[in-house]
Parts: structure tokens; sequence; C-alpha cells
């Protein structure tokens, strides 16, 4: 028979590990985004309502890694230019952010605990624009184009997290993005260009698997 007798540090350290814990976030958020990659659309603001999602799984006793995605509608600017080689540009525009995180849990107070937020992710876009002349008696169709790419993003932010039960909770999160090469246009106005910063509030439902 052999008996097994754990030391207090053995002790210890069973007492702080953590169980591996997985959780799933559904809500809604407000994407905002402040352009000014390029002339024709600098000082422009963007809000647009957008489904989120998250994956969340403890790695640590105050590390977690998430996955997040967001699907937001698209938005749309217009820029005008007068005189006699004027023009109206439409841009309709969509980013779809997929974030890989790592969250610190930082001290709860009550049912409530905030966790910090960084990390970054591909961003997936596409900007549909529509150029047409409008200068002294000029009557020129208009002409679409539509551009695809993808951008890498930093972001960076803060969850709230309040629980309603064993395995159910609110979650508010406030995630902050800066985007490179925002939209790859190389400065060509006529293709729409948006961002590099965005700000993203939002509210969801939390379910511990």
């Amino acid at each position: 028979m052999l008996v097994w007798i754990a030391t207090s540090d053995e002790v210890a350290a069973q007492q702080l590990r953590t169980p591996a814990e997985s959780q799933v976030s559904i809500g809604l958020t407000v994407p905002v985004s402040w352009n000014n990659d390029v002339e024709i659309v600098t000082g422009k603001v963007t809000a647009v309502a957008a489904l989120s999602g998250d994956v969340s799984v403890t790695a640590a006793q105050r590390l977690r890694l998430d996955v997040a995605i967001e699907l937001p509608a698209s938005s749309g600017v217009q820029a005008r230019h007068p005189g006699s080689a004027g023009y109206v540009v439409t841009y309709r525009h969509r980013d779809i952010p997929i974030m890989t995180l790592v969250g610190l849990r930082m001290r709860s107070t009550g049912r409530v605990r905030p966790v910090a937020l960084i990390g970054g992710g591909p961003m997936l876009w596409r900007t549909s624009t529509t150029f047409q002349r409008t200068g002294f008696g000029r009557t020129d169709p208009p002409f679409t184009s539509q551009n695809n790419d993808v951008s890498l993003a930093l972001a960076g932010g803060l969850d709230v997290q309040a629980a309603l039960g064993s395995r159910f909770g609110i979650v508010t999160r406030t995630l902050a993005r800066y985007v490179w090469n925002s939209n790859a246009t190389d400065a060509d106005p006529f293709k729409g260009s948006f961002g590099p910063f965005s700000l993203s509030p939002g509210v969801a439902l939390q379910i511990r698997l």
C-alpha cells in the first residue's frame, strides 16, 4: 500500500490552480470610426450597429484568452467637390475585425469583475465607391467600384463582468483599435479610406460552458 502525503507547497499549488473555464458572449456593439487617412474623408465620423461574439478560455488564475469578432452594418460617407470640375463621391464601407485578446482579471467587487484586454488581429474590410461628375453641363453616369483587403489591427480595452448567477452574466466592453495600412487605398480618394482609429462600446450576454 502506498501512502502519499502532500507537502505544504504542493497544497498551496493545488489551491492556486484554476480549472479551465470556457465562456461564450453574444451581444451588440456600436463601432465608431474617426477617418483621417486622406483629405476627402478627413474629419468624418461614422457609427453603425454591429453583432458581436466572443469565446474565452481561462489560461491561468488571472489570465484568459479571447477570440472576438464584430459583424457590423455598412457605414456611409459622402463628399462633394463644387465647381466646374465638381464631383460627388459616396462610400459604403464595412470592417470585420477578428481579434485575439489576452485578458488580465482585476480585483472583483462583489459580483462585478473588470478585465483589462490587449491584443490584435486581422481586419477584413470592403468599400463600395460611387463617383459622379457634377460640373457645369455634365451628365456623366455614376461609376461604382468595389475594393476588398485585409489590414492588421492593434486592440486594447476593458470588460466589466457582472454575474447574474452560476452560469450567466452581463458584460460591458469598450475596445479601441488602431489599423495599420488602413484600407490600403494608396492615398487614392476615389477608392475610399476609413480609419485608422475606432472605438467599439457594447454589451453582451455571457454564458459559462
